[in-house]
Parts: structure tokens; sequence; C-alpha cells
């Protein structure tokens, strides 16, 4: 089912104990905590150990600065969140890792699917240019009996140092079971996904991990920087844990991640599908509740299914008060009803989000279900944008919304290393988002996905195709494996590379539907050296080519250019200029730097000729203008 997630089948709590660095993990069995207790995590800035101390709590994992995971009373979560005051948010373990389910590939092994031949990876791989020496980090679930070694490369184990797994959430079960054997917990989509990689970058070197809590998230980021992982793929989801604008836990994760010099590449979700609402209450409240249109109160909903039957998923229902304080804050709850009946009700979260229902999971439900949203508290806002995020099942239409849609956490990161990547498929002749892909803008209105790459591809794992930008997303970091060996240097230019190698398809220009383009890479890098004789030709006067602050390029132009982003790649045809004759093969330049607001480097370079990241060509300096002098090849295109 398009867009659907899946929560493992019950089994033993498994959690995993010991050290990050490589080959010292080792999986254990952990005992439930006590009903008289409670698992919490603390969101903030302030250590938290003195307080959940005062309260006979104890601290079980933290993360200095960001995160601390304790177990509490369970009659003293309330008294936590008032020691903490606004300082931070007191909120019970979530899951921060959500598997989604099929949608109805590429050079390993006998099976090949589409996106390596879309993407021109066929041409590098043809070269030698296979991500031989690149190791690639993959976050997901995995049924590790469904590994074939001819399809997806050398079997990760704990023993060679390849496999991790963490989960303190203390749900059951634990998401680790199943790594080292089958079991009823496993899951082939971790597996599929790493078949893309390698199909893609042959000689990519994979390290996979399953993680559960926030917490395990970061001991899982700082496996993967101990173990060489530069690129890291992870094609599953999570609930809603900030306001959409890249704020949040999680963009927090993303952050540790690029401070790693791992550059991440993430599925933007299925969410176009109908798993997405967003509506403005207009101040308007009907009998205490909100309506989702003119008079309508009450919203029906297609469950997904479950061996217990329909399931209530939520991403959450969030509304735009995150810049109020706690007290000045609108509150809402859920009411689920069958056939006009309350089933249930989903409280407020209790620690004053803006935001409820997040990660909530109920099974044994009617296949359909209705829900009303009644306000429970009055603040200082009149109305509200409000955002209702299905992990499973669907919202019927005219509710459900495609914009916005991918404003979900990591998705909608502001760092420049977090790639969101959006799915296309051949019906369109991979020039259109797939009808599931997620689309922005984000909630401050930045474009998302960042890009886009194929999807619906052959597999050995699902039959008749891999579809979803669970597809999408591994087949983009399979192509910056190949740039990464090429020699394009890892960390911010390697994200820049990856950013210049897209085709633009669609609207012009970067748009909320495939963000800069399809992911296709130029032709391959080849070192072959021109040796005939040169000779240098002047000018009959210097040439101004670009000028950024008046946006004159080769004597065009009248607005400023810019500004970018850090790692930007621009290119200049020089050949477009008569002054440039067509057999010139290299050019000498003056390249300037004035008013710079920070430091940093700037480098000229034959477009796609030379390694993005390798060299300087001028220093900047926030404190003075700077210039230097370079002669520079010309490369592709000129």
């Amino acid at each position: 089912m398009i867009g659907a997630r899946r929560p493992v089948a019950a089994a033993l709590l498994v959690a995993l104990l010991g050290g990050t660095a490589a080959g010292s993990v080792a999986l254990a069995s952990a005992a439930p905590i006590p009903e008289s207790t409670a698992r919490v995590e603390i969101i903030g800035d302030s250590s938290a150990r003195a307080e959940v101390a005062a309260l006979g709590g104890t601290v079980t994992a933290e993360v200095p600065g960001a995160v601390t995971q304790a177990v509490v009373p369970a009659g003293k979560v309330d008294e936590l969140q008032a020691a903490m005051g606004d300082d931070a948010t007191v909120r019970t373990v979530r899951r921060v890792n959500q598997l989604p389910g099929p949608i109805p590939t590429e050079g390993f092994g006998a099976t090949v699917g589409q996106a390596s031949s879309v993407m021109n990876a066929e041409a590098w791989q043809a070269v030698g240019i296979n991500g031989s020496g690149v190791r690639v980090g993959i976050i997901d679930f995995f049924d590790m009996s469904l590994w074939n070694e001819a399809e997806h490369g050398t079997r990760p184990t704990v023993a060679n140092g390849r496999l991790f797994c963490r989960d303190t959430t203390g749900f059951s079960p634990s998401l680790c079971n199943g790594l080292d054997v089958s079991a009823a917990s496993a899951d082939p989509h971790g597996v599929a996904v790493a078949e893309i990689v390698k199909d893609v970058a042959p000689g990519a070197e994979l390290f996979i991990a399953t993680a559960g809590s926030l917490n395990d998230m970061y001991q899982t980021l700082d496996w993967f920087a101990a173990n060489g992982v530069r690129i890291l793929t992870r094609s599953i989801g999570a609930a809603y844990d900030g306001a959409g604008d890249g704020t949040g836990p999680l963009a927090a994760v993303v952050e540790r991640a690029a401070e790693l010099g791992i550059v991440w590449f993430n599925s933007t979700g299925n969410d176009a599908a109908g798993g997405y609402a967003r509506w403005d209450t207009g101040g308007v409240i009907v009998g205490d509740y909100v309506p989702f249109a003119p008079g309508v109160t009450s919203l029906t909903l297609t469950l997904g299914t479950s061996q217990s039957g329909s399931r209530l998923w939520l991403d959450g229902l969030r509304w735009n008060d995150w810049d109020l304080l706690p007290g000045q804050r609108n509150d809402y709850q859920i009411e689920v009803l069958s056939g006009g009946n309350l089933l249930f009700t989903i409280p407020s979260s209790g620690s004053g989000e803006p935001l409820i229902g997040a990660d909530y999971l109920r099974s044994g439900l009617p296949s359909q279900v209705q829900i009303k949203i009644k306000k429970t508290r009055a603040g200082i806002r009149g109305s509200n944008v409000m955002e209702l995020g299905l992990a499973t099942g669907s919202i019927p239409a005219p509710y459900r919304d495609v914009a916005y849609s991918a404003a979900k956490p990591v998705v909608d990161s502001r760092n420049p290393m977090l790639f969101a990547v959006g799915a296309v498929e051949s019906s369109s002749s991979w020039n259109a988002p797939a009808y599931y892909s997620s689309q922005g803008p984000t909630n401050d209105a930045r474009i998302k996905p960042d890009l886009a790459a194929p999807s619906c591809v052959t597999s050995t794992i699902y039959s008749g195709c891999f579809a979803g930008t669970s597809a999408s997303s591994p087949a983009a970091a399979g192509a910056a494996a190949l740039l990464l060996q090429s020699g394009v240097a890892p960390g911010l230019p390697l994200a820049a590379a990856v950013r210049s190698a897209t085709r633009d398809v669609g609207t012009p220009g970067a748009d909320n539907q495939t963000g800069a383009g399809v992911v296709q890479l130029p032709a391959p890098p080849i070192a072959v050296i021109n040796s005939a004789p040169t000779a240098y030709t002047p000018l009959d006067a210097p040439t101004r080519i670009l000028d950024t602050r008046s946006g004159q390029f080769l004597g065009g132009g009248s607005a400023p250019v810019g500004p970018f982003a850090p790692g930007a790649v621009i290119d200049l045809d020089i050949r477009s200029s008569v002054l440039v004759p067509d057999d010139a093969t290299a050019v000498a330049i003056n390249l300037t730097s004035v008013n710079s607001n920070g430091n940093g480097y700037l480098q000229a370079l034959p477009t796609r000729a030379a390694a993005i990241g390798s060299t300087s060509t001028l220093n900047l300096s926030s404190a003075d203008a700077r210039a230097n002098f370079a002669i520079v090849p010309i490369g592709a295109n000129g």
C-alpha cells in the first residue's frame, strides 16, 4: 500500500549495550521496566541529571546539550517538566525511525535496475569509478536471511564490524531483533535499499545500522564516523517532533552528522498520496470543535492494516504555536469515533508542545474511523494552521494536501549536507514527481525536496518493482559514492558536487516537486593530459567575466547574483564570449573577493575535469579584500 508504514511484529525486547567502536557491539536481552516507572527523554540545552535524581529517577543515556534519556516514577513526569521549566521539553521516549511499507535496480549482481542508466552511473562504472574504497552507511530495518552476497555484497555482521544496532526505547519488540538471524520482527526493506546502493556503486562498502531513540541515533552516527562512513542513506520516516522549519530534536541529529563529515540522503516521504492534511482554522470553533472545512467537524480516515486488524498510526497533529511560550499556546485533543460512538481520546502532550499524537499507534480498530479535534485550552492566538500526518492509512479527498507534506523531521533540515530525495518514475520518462512523492515547501518557505532520483526500479527483494522515495534515496547516495571516489572532497564539497550533478525537470529552476532536479552524473572524468604545444594569447585589454555585485556576466546582466549557500557551484561558460576561441585550453584569471561576510575559500576549476574541494584558488577573509591570479584549464562544455 502506497505510503504505508508497518510496525514490526511482537517479539522479545532486545537492547544493545556497549561502546561505539567497530567490532565492540553486542546484543543483549533487557527486561521491561516496571509499570510504576516511565521512560522519558528531556529535549533541551541543559543537563537534567540533577532534576531526574531529585525525583527518584535514573539517567540511562545522554547527549550533553541535546537529549537526556531517563527512567522516572510514572507519577513524576509532570513534576519533571515543571522542574525543567521552559528550557526543555519532557516527553515519553519516541521511536525516531518508522518503517515505510512497500509501494507498488542497479550494476551489482545479476539483477540490475534502471537507476544506474538513468543517472549515467553505468558510464562511470565503465571507466573504473564504481565506489571502490567508499564506505556508505544505511539506517533501516533488515531481514538478514534475505541478504544475498551476489546481489548485496559482503554480508555485514557484528563480527566484521559492519553491523550496529542500538535500541533503548523500551518498545516491544526491539528494533534490533532479527539483525543477525531471521526473526518475526525482521523486515526486507533495508536489504532492498542496500541492493540499490550496490548496483549504482558496486565497489562501495556497506555499513548497516538500526536505531531506536534519539540517543541511539547519536550513538549510531558516532559509530559510522569511527568506521570512515562519509555517506549515509536513510529511507525511513519519523513522527513530527518540531515546527517543520528545520528545527527540533532530529534536526539536531542531522547537524551532528554534518559535524562528523557525513553527507546524509533521506527519502522525502510518500505523503502526497493521502497521508497529509493542512488547513487554517480561521479562528472558527463549532461547539468546542475545530472544523476541517466550513461546517465539517468530523473527518473519516481509512486505516492501515495489521495482524490484529486495522490500526491508527499518527505522525501527529501539530499547529503553528511553536513561537509562543507554553502558557500562551492553544491546546487540543483528538477524539476517535466509530459510527458516531466515541472509542477513545488522544489527549494533549502534557509537555506544552503544540503537537499531539506524535507516533501514536493503536491496533484492533475498524477499517475506517472518524476523528474530531476538540479545543481544550485557548491561547493568545485566535487562529491556527493545523497539520495532520498519518504514518499509515489515508485522508480522503478533498481534505488531503500535497504542498507542505515534505515538512517532516530530517527532511526539513536546513543543513546543506542533508538531501531530501524525491522520486521520479519511468511513467513520466523520469521527468516528473511520482504521485506519492512528498512535496514542499517547508513551513519556513524553503524548497523541498532538495533533488530527485529514480524509483520503481527492479529489485530481487520486492516483486514488480521497489517503489517509493525509499528507492530514490539510496540511488542518490550511490551516485555520491562515485563522485567521492573520483576525488571530490568529502563533506560540504561532496554535497556541492551532488547538487550540481542534476538535470532540471518540470518548471525551470529549483521547485517543490523535484528540487534542483533529477540526479544525473555528467560524463565521467577522464585523466588525459593534452600534450599539444600551447601559447599565451593576451587580450587587447583585461575583461571582467563575472561581477556578482552587479550581475554582470561577459558584459551583460544588471542585478546582483546570489547570495550563494556555502559549497555552491557556479558554472561559467566562458566560450560564449567572442574573446575566448574554441581551441583555447585554459584561461588566465584574477579572482577577487570584497566585503566577505566570513572566512572561507573559493575554488576555480575546469568543470567536471577536477575535484571539487580539492584545492583553494582564493582564501577569503572578512577583514579585507583579497585577490589571486591563476591559470585555470577549460572544462567540459567551455
